[in-house]
Parts: C-alpha cells; sequence; structure tokens
C-alpha cells in the first residue's frame, strides 16, 4: 500500500525519506549474494521482489510505514486468520521476522532477504534501491524522485477506454493542472521548484510490467507498455520523469510547480516504504 503524506521535506541529493530503503532480495542470486550493504551497489529489479516480479502477490498485502519510529505494519488483506505483524527496520535481529512472514505466507516458501544500505537507519538516505537506473547512469547517485502527470495519465484511460488510477505508476509526486505529456519538457531543462524544494529532472520513465497489475483488484488486467506503445508511439513505452534532489526544501499538497515555461498546480500522492 501507498502512504499519503501532507507534507515531506527533501533533503538535497536524497530521495523521499525512507523510500526504497530496504529491498527483499530473491534467493541465491549471484547480485544477493554478493550484495554488500558497506558498499552498496545499484541491482536491477529481476533480483528483487517487487511489482515487476511479484505484482500479485504483492498486491495481497496492506502495509504501514511509521517514519518516526520506522515501524512496519503488514497485514494480509483477504486472511483474517493470519496475524500481522509489526518489524522495527531499525533493529537487524527484528529483519528475520519479516523475512519469515513473507516467505511463508506471500511468496510460497520461497527463498528471500531483507536488505538495507543504512543499518542502523540514521541519515542521510545514502542508497535507494530503485526500480530504475536513470539516476547512477546521470551522476552515480541511486536516488531519485518519481514524478507523475495525472493529465497524462488521464489522455492514456480516454484513449484506452479504460479508468487508470495513477496510483498503478507509483509515483512520489502527482501533479495536476499540466497539458498532458508536458512534463518531458523538463527532462534536462532547468530545476523545477516545488514548494522550496528545487529538483532537475533527469530521464522519462520507460514503463514495465509492474504497471500491469490494478491497484484495484491486485491483478493484472492490462498490457500497459505495449499500449502505450500503440496508442502513443511519439513518446514511446514511457510514463513519468524521474528528478534529483538539487535544492532542499519542503513540499506540500498543493503548492505549485514552477518550471519555465509552465505553472501549475502539484499534489504530493505517496512514499513508497520498500
Amino acid at each position: 500500500d501507498r502512504d499519503p503524506m501532507q507534507t515531506v521535506a527533501l533533503r538535497s541529493g536524497e530521495a523521499f525519506p525512507h523510500d526504497r530503503r530496504w529491498a527483499v532480495l530473491r534467493g541465491n542470486r549471484a547480485a544477493v549474494v554478493n550484495f554488500d550493504p558497506e558498499n552498496p551497489q545499484w541491482v536491477h529489479k529481476e533480483n528483487f521482489f517487487c511489482a515487476f516480479t511479484k505484482g500479485e502477490a504483492l498486491s495481497s498485502l496492506a502495509s504501514h510505514f511509521d517514519d518516526d519510529g520506522k515501524v512496519l505494519s503488514v497485514r494480509l488483506k483477504e486472511r483474517d486468520d493470519v496475524e500481522p505483524i509489526k518489524v522495527s527496520m531499525a533493529d537487524p535481529s527484528q529483519l528475520q521476522k519479516l523475512e519469515q512472514f513473507l516467505c511463508n505466507q506471500v511468496f510460497n516458501g520461497e527463498e528471500l532477504r531483507v536488505v538495507s544500505a543504512d543499518m542502523p537507519s540514521d541519515e542521510p538516505h545514502r542508497h535507494q534501491f530503485g526500480n530504475t537506473a536513470s539516476g547512477v547512469k546521470h551522476n552515480g547517485d541511486t536516488r531519485t524522485i518519481h514524478i507523475v502527470n495525472a493529465n497524462t495519465v488521464q489522455q492514456v484511460s480516454e484513449a484506452l477506454g479504460v479508468d487508470l488510477d495513477p496510483a498503478r505508476f507509483r509515483a512520489n509526486i502527482v501533479v495536476h493542472g499540466m497539458e498532458p505529456w508536458s512534463e518531458f519538457d523538463w527532462v534536462g531543462a532547468a530545476p523545477v521548484t516545488i514548494g522550496s524544494a528545487q529538483l532537475t529532472v533527469i530521464k522519462r520513465t520507460v514503463r514495465c510490467a509492474g504497471i500491469n497489475v490494478s491497484p484495484a483488484t491486485g491483478k493484472k488486467d492490462l498490457d500497459l507498455p505495449r499500449l502505450l506503445a500503440e496508442h502513443f508511439p511519439q513518446y514511446g513505452p514511457y510514463l513519468g520523469v524521474y528528478a534529483q534532489v538539487v535544492g532542499g526544501g519542503t513540499i506540500s499538497v498543493g503548492d505549485e510547480v514552477r518550471s519555465t515555461p509552465t505553472v501549475c498546480r502539484e499534489t504530493l500522492q505517496t512514499g513508497d516504504i520498500m
């Protein structure tokens, strides 16, 4: 589940607080065995239990993350007979409890490992387990913020004849009031100001199978990357943009987005927790 946020303080060079600070790595793959929390490297998403690899299984979970206490609460949506768990993500000794819950209740006994490069989880947030290498390719930094334009999603909905929730695209920030696809004009341009924070937009978001699962039903219902390319060939299978924070500040629901030459309204929707 997404944790809605009304306001968030962003630090220069960092991502949303705790966004993808932890990851669930799959089995005994080389990327898992060789992962070094003291010298973390970007790892492709095929090595994670995530929306790309296990979208339907993960949709069976309801979760909440308490930023202040760094406590993750997880329950199965359709299984009242399975006791929910609470785990202090700042305590390495408690991560095994989460591993056992996920292994036994969600992933059918598959081997897994919960990892972080920031243990104990003190600031700064120095490594993000992203589903993109955009930051790494841009400046060697894994930490990015994902922005989606609600009007772009609306235009795609109209073209496909289906109602698409922007939440399907797993953005940190959803902006409103812009022309569809105009967020692509930000790539490589001057920094965008949201509230009092400044972000440089570095790349468009190429979409993968992770967006094929409906957030409403938890089931795969569309091949969206293919449909994007078919209905909007001028954009290909892209929707959303990745940005990096170049000037720290606070952003809140309803803040203006100021760029050259557009001004729009933005709404902060969610920060991912794993």
